[in-house]
């Protein structure tokens, strides 16, 4: 299900409009598409945001299982399963790219040469 549309009641959101012809709506409304709320009818009323890019990588990893997510001021890296080998995803620049969502080499270079 996609949303279409904001669903207005005079000047005032009350909900958003789906591709399902459906019109949900609560006691509160939040607009969480982020750079791409343009692209909703009644979006561009929004208060806009810039894209930022963010990439990541996916490793294999052969050591102790990873079983949460870890986090620090230099990215993360969130288990994807408990085999062995564990797939991990690793993370992230912030890049103002635009809406360029290619992976670069530079970014992957960035995450992956971070260490303790």
């Amino acid at each position: 299900m996609e949303v279409t549309s904001l669903a207005k009641a005079g000047d005032r959101c009350v909900g958003v409009k789906t591709s399902e012809d459906e019109t949900l709506s609560g006691p509160t409304r939040r607009a969480t598409a982020g750079c791409w709320t343009f692209a909703v009818e009644g979006g561009r009323a929004l208060r806009a945001h810039a894209p930022v890019r963010g990439q990541m990588v996916a490793l294999r990893h052969a050591g102790k299982l990873i079983r949460r997510v870890l986090r620090s001021e230099r990215g993360y890296i969130v288990p994807r399963d408990h085999a062995t080998p564990q797939k991990l995803v690793a993370g992230s620049t912030l890049e103002n790219a635009g809406y360029e969502k290619a992976v670069t080499s530079g970014g992957l270079e960035q995450i992956l040469a971070r260490r303790e």
